[in-house]
């Protein structure tokens, strides 16, 4: 299965780890392109660019993955920019795995109405 890892940008390190592992599992993996670190406000630069090539790996993906790990004081964070790859999806009819539970945020009801798979952070549930 061809899968597209999303989520914070924060997490990028991250993402590299979970694509080998699920490289291992047999799984071709597309990931966000690395950040480029903007020195004057210590965050990340996207432009648009960006964003409509990680929507175009989503496109040609047969399923998401969003890395949903804590950040800000919660556990299972979606930001805005994943709540967007993740309506993407759904308008694209690709599977939606969350590696973790949906989180207690504002767009808590956004997120489960577009039927994510919740893994509780075990891969082996991906199918």
């Amino acid at each position: 299965m061809t899968i597209t890892i999303c989520g914070s940008i924060k997490f990028y390190n991250d993402f590299l780890t979970l694509g080998k592992e699920l490289e291992r599992q047999g799984h071709k993996i597309l990931q966000p392109q690395e950040p480029i670190i903007n020195s004057e406000s210590s965050g990340f630069l996207k432009d648009e660019g960006m964003v409509r090539r990680h929507m175009d790996k989503i496109a040609i993906s047969d399923a998401v993955l969003i890395a949903n790990y804590p950040k800000n004081n919660i556990e299972g964070y979606i930001g805005p920019n994943t709540l967007m790859e993740m309506a993407v999806a759904f308008h694209l009819k690709k599977k939606i795995y969350l590696l973790n539970p949906v989180p207690d945020q504002a767009w808590k009801e956004e997120v489960l109405s577009l039927s994510p798979i919740i893994l509780t952070n075990d891969l082996g549930k991906i199918r």
